[in-house]
């Protein structure tokens, strides 16, 4: 089980989500904080990724 750091940054950005967004962050939180993979439904398209400079995820 991972240990769960909220940066300033994050709980800023995570105050302007909605209600139903919250409640996704949460379940994919608790699923990586558990060290299981994310199912499909949860990961980001090809199509969506390309489209993005970058995707990152700091993991201390």
């Amino acid at each position: 089980m991972y240990e769960i750091f909220r940066t300033n940054s994050f709980k800023k950005d995570y105050k302007k989500l909605s209600m139903q967004d919250k409640e996704i962050v949460k379940k994919v939180v608790t699923i990586l904080a558990n060290g299981e993979e994310l199912t499909k439904e949860y990961k980001e398209s090809p199509k969506l990724a390309q489209n993005r400079q970058s995707t990152s995820c700091n993991y201390n």
